[in-house]
């Protein structure tokens, strides 16, 4: 049987894209490799991306700020409307690579009843099965107080940490001169000097996937769990293996 004739009845996952671009593309091409790198080397994975077009004004307010309630509600107009377009092109299964968005996704895709690959609860499945309890989290401003690793976290036994408040600002900053490829090394000097005043933990979790740019070229006394690695796993487990996808529920 070829590709074409298999093509309805493979699985297809959607990907709700853009943010950001970089990690949306990171994510797509690794699928792929890893996936043809399998039992699956007749042809590619079925997916399909939407790249939602938010604006730079409220990505850098969910980046440096505590998200507002008029940004929050805005991004869940654009987060219904990007799933709307990906059920309708055909997609099985929901994933999303942004944590900091995981504080609004999971009652959006309850309303459609489809599967969700979460990164949050990926990520702290992989450092659990490390054996790591006492993790850092270096994310987003909007990450951190929303509290969108907490409860993943405890369901693991995993406590979590934080950078101060001085120093995570630093890393709002980082992580917008990544995104917007402006004194990136500058950025990964400054995240590098963070993680190293970090004590009494055993990892790092990048908690951003915009993260992955720097990540080759910090230099850290801990080992570092990049959030968008255990989504990609997750995503290529995803196509052999139908019960690791969970319904999220009301």
């Amino acid at each position: 049987m070829t590709y074409f004739e298999a093509g309805d009845r493979l699985k297809r996952l959607g990907i709700i894209g853009g943010v950001g671009p970089q990690a949306t593309a990171r994510l797509y091409l690794n699928i792929v490799k890893r996936y043809l790198s399998q039992d699956h080397g007749s042809h590619y994975p079925a997916l399909v991306i939407d790249n939602i077009p938010i604006a730079f004004e409220i990505e850098n307010n969910f980046i440096e700020k505590p998200a507002s309630q008029e940004n929050r509600s805005q991004m869940i107009d654009v987060l219904e409307q990007s799933i709307h377009r990906l059920v309708a092109a055909g997609a099985d299964c929901i994933t999303l690579p942004c944590n900091t968005l995981h504080s609004l996704i999971e009652p959006i895709v309850a309303k459609f009843n489809i599967p969700f690959l979460n990164i949050v609860s990926a990520t702290m499945k992989h450092v659990k099965s490390q054996g790591y309890t006492k993790v850092a989290i270096l994310g987003t401003n909007s990450t951190r107080t929303l509290r969108v690793y907490h409860e993943h976290a405890a369901f693991e036994g995993i406590e979590l940490t934080y950078p101060s408040y001085e120093d995570q600002a630093i890393v709002n900053k980082a992580i917008l001169q990544l995104l917007r490829e402006i004194d990136q090394s500058k950025a990964r000097k400054n995240l590098s000097n963070i993680i190293n005043q970090l004590v009494g933990i055993d990892c790092v979790v990048l908690a951003c996937t915009d993260l992955f740019l720097a990540v080759d070229e910090l230099s850290t006394k801990f080992p570092l769990i990049d959030s968008l690695e255990c989504l990609i796993d997750a995503c290529v487990n995803y196509y052999s293996m139908q019960q690791e996808v969970s319904i999220p529920h009301d």
